[in-house]
């Protein structure tokens, strides 16, 4: 799907590990929480069902209730606003670029915990 956007036309020339980095800097704020793992997985998961809260907690195996206050915790942690049109757009951007440029790594670990 991701594909589709033309998004990928707009990095053309800049190198992976280059968007690698931008996307990194906007989900840092979860590399240092204890629960940090859980909170980015559940907001990777909630972007990725389209913000719906019901289908987000049934694919996690969690109740509504703890969807929304993980994504409250998530919010506060990162400064942003998952209803604000802009703020949404970059996480979703990141968790994309995560997903097409990075090898998969544990959500929550940074790239030197993992070396």
């Amino acid at each position: 799907m991701h594909s589709e956007t033309g998004i990928d036309r707009l990095l053309r020339k800049q190198s992976a590990a280059d968007i690698l980095e931008f996307a990194d800097q906007i989900l840092a704020p979860f590399e240092n929480e204890a629960n940090g793992g859980a909170l980015l997985r559940t907001l990777e998961i909630y972007i990725e069902s389209g913000k719906s809260a019901s289908k987000a907690a049934a694919s996690l195996g969690i109740h509504t209730n703890t969807l929304y206050q993980r994504l409250q915790r998530a919010q506060l942690l990162m400064g942003k606003d998952i209803d604000n049109k802009d703020d949404y757009l970059l996480l979703s951007l990141a968790f994309h670029l995560k997903s097409t440029y990075g090898s998969p790594q544990p959500a929550g670990r940074s790239k030197a915990a993992s070396a």
